[in-house]
């Protein structure tokens, strides 16, 4: 999973969670963006909680967003609480 800055709006790329095998849908628009599971995932709201506990802050059911005001390490702390999540997750 990369994030790209385009205009100071960033994106999530979808790439990791298609590598690991992730079955999430991540929707976006501009800063905005939103991850859904299949109703069988039977576990893919744990990755909400277990972001939470890396301080990445993430609701389920809400949309999250990224704004001018995040730095670049506040997107390689998202970015890396993204790979180790779903890498726990899946050990």
């Amino acid at each position: 999973m990369q994030f790209f800055r385009n205009d100071r709006k960033f994106f999530v790329r979808r790439r990791f969670f298609v590598e690991r095998g992730v079955p999430s849908r991540i929707h976006h628009f501009a800063s905005w963006f939103y991850f859904t599971f299949p109703n069988d995932a039977r576990l893919g709201s744990l990755l909400y909680y277990a972001m939470r506990l890396k301080c990445i802050h993430i609701q389920e059911g809400y949309p999250c967003f990224l704004t001018t005001a995040h730095t670049d390490a506040d997107l390689a702390a998202i970015e890396t609480a993204f790979r180790e999540t779903i890498l726990e997750m899946q050990a």
